[in-house]
C-alpha cells in the first residue's frame, strides 16, 4: 500500500470510530499515541524477564517482590486502558478526557520507574545495573510519549527523574549519571522535535481532508443542482411543448385558411393567456431557486376557473379537430355572472394540469365528442 492510501486508510478508520474535527492536531496525535500503546506493552513485557533476573542479585527479596507486583500490575492497567480506548469510541471523541487518560498512562509507568530506581537503591553490587535498567525505561516512556505533546512533558520528567537522581547522589557513580542526563536530554530533545514533526504533519493531513471534504460537498451541491435543473426542465418540457402547439394552432385558426379572416377577441385572449403560460414555465425553468428547491412553486391568487378553462378549449379545439373530434365546455350557472373570478389559487398550474388532461383526453380519444364540466 502507498503511504497516500495509508494515510487515508488511516484517517477513514479514525473517522469510523470516531467523531473528531479531521483537522484536529490533538486528536491525530492521540490516536498516533494509541497506535503505539501495543508495542509499548511487548516493550515493557520484555523487560521484565531482564528485571527479574537483575533483581534476583539484589539483597532485599521484599523489595524485588514489590517491584514485579508494581509491574504486574501497571502492565494490567495498561492493557485495560488500551482495550478500553478500542472497545469505546464515545470515550475517545472526548480529547481533553482521552489526554487525561494518556497522561495517567504514563504516569503509571513513571512510577514503575520509580519503583525500580528504589529497589536498586538497595540492590548492593547490582544497584548500577538496576539503576540502568530504570534509565532505559525511562527513555521508553519518553519515547513512548513523544506523539501527544502534553504526555511528554508530564510523563517524560517524571520517568526520567528518579534513576538520574539515584544515580548522581552518589559519588561512584555520579558521572554515569551525568552521561545518563545527557542521554535523557538528547532522547527528550529529539521527542520535542519528533512531536513538532509529526503535529505538522497532521495539521496538512487535516487541511487535506478539509479541502477534500469542501470539495466533495461543492460536487454534491453542484450535482443536486443539475439533477434539479434537469428535473424540472423535463416536468416542464411538455407545459411548454402544449404552450407553443396551443398558440401556433389558435393562430392558424384565426388566420383561416385565406389568410383573410381576422382574428377573433376570444381567439386572441387565448393565444395571449398561452404566450403567458410559456413565459411562467420558462421563468421557472431559468429560475435558480426553484431548481436549488428541486421543486415548483404555488401561488395562492384570486381567479376565474370558468375564463381559464374556456381559454383552453378555444386552445386546443383546433388540435382535436384535427382528429374530427368535437371539444366542447359546460360552465355552471353558479360560476357565471357575479360568481367569475371566485377561484383561489394558482392559475398558470390549474391551466398546466388542465392542458394535460385535455391533451391526454384527444391523443386517447379514437372518435366522438370531448366535453369539459366546470362546477362548484
Amino acid at each position: 500500500m502507498s503511504p497516500a492510501r495509508a494515510d487515508r486508510a488511516g484517517v477513514d478508520l479514525v473517522r469510523e470510530k470516531i467523531d473528531v474535527r479531521p483537522g484536529s492536531a490533538a486528536a491525530q496525535s492521540l490516536e498516533a499515541q494509541t497506535a503505539l500503546l501495543p508495542y509499548a506493552l511487548a516493550a515493557f513485557a520484555i523487560g521484565l524477564p531482564i528485571l527479574a533476573w537483575i533483581s534476583s542479585f539484589a539483597n532485599n527479596r521484599y523489595w524485588l517482590a514489590a517491584s514485579l507486583i508494581v509491574f504486574a500490575i501497571n502492565w494490567a492497567a495498561f492493557y485495560v486502558l488500551t482495550d478500553w480506548l478500542r472497545h469505546h469510541p464515545e470515550a475517545r471523541a472526548d480529547i481533553a478526557r482521552r489526554t487525561r487518560v494518556h497522561v495517567l498512562g504514563g504516569l503509571l509507568w513513571a512510577g514503575a520507574v520509580a519503583q525500580i530506581t528504589l529497589l536498586g537503591l538497595g540492590a548492593g553490587p547490582a544497584r548500577e545495573p538496576m539503576l540502568l535498567l530504570a534509565a532505559g525505561a525511562a527513555t521508553l516512556c519518553v519515547f513512548f510519549s513523544a506523539p501527544c505533546l502534553p504526555t511528554l512533558l508530564i510523563v517524560a520528567p517524571a520517568a526520567c527523574a528518579p534513576p538520574i537522581l539515584a544515580l548522581v547522589a552518589r559519588a561512584d557513580t555520579r558521572s554515569v549519571g551525568q552521561l545518563v542526563l545527557a542521554g535523557a536530554a538528547l532522547a527528550m530533545a529529539l521527542s520535542l522535535i519528533l512531536n513538532r514533526l509529526l503535529r505538522g504533519l497532521f495539521i496538512l493531513a487535516g487541511d487535506r481532508e478539509r479541502l477534500i471534504d469542501e470539495r466533495a460537498a461543492s460536487l454534491a451541491q453542484a450535482q443536486k443542482l443539475a439533477r434539479s435543473k434537469s428535473d424540472l426542465v423535463a416536468t416542464l418540457s411538455n407545459e411548454i411543448r402544449n404552450s407553443l402547439t396551443g398558440v401556433a394552432d389558435v393562430l392558424a385558426a384565426a388566420t383561416g385558411a385565406a389568410g383573410r379572416a381576422a382574428p377573433s377577441r376570444d381567439q386572441m385572449s387565448a393565444a395571449l393567456g398561452s404566450t403567458q403560460d410559456l413565459i411562467a414555465v420558462l421563468n421557472a425553468t431559468l429560475d435558480s431557486e426553484t431548481a436549488e428547491a428541486g421543486r415548483l412553486s404555488v401561488a395562492r391568487r384570486p381567479y376565474d376557473p370558468a375564463r381559464v378553462a374556456r381559454e383552453l378549449v378555444l386552445l386546443m379545439a383546433p388540435q382535436a379537430a384535427a382528429k374530427g373530434l368535437e371539444l366542447a365546455i359546460h360552465v355552471d350557472e353558479a360560476l357565471e355572472g357575479a360568481q367569475s373570478g371566485a377561484g383561489l389559487g394558482d392559475a398558470i398550474r390549474t391551466r398546466q394540469i388542465l392542458s394535460n388532461l385535455i391533451d391526454n383526453a384527444i391523443k386517447y380519444t379514437v372518435r366522438g365528442r370531448i366535453k369539459m364540466r366546470v362546477e362548484l
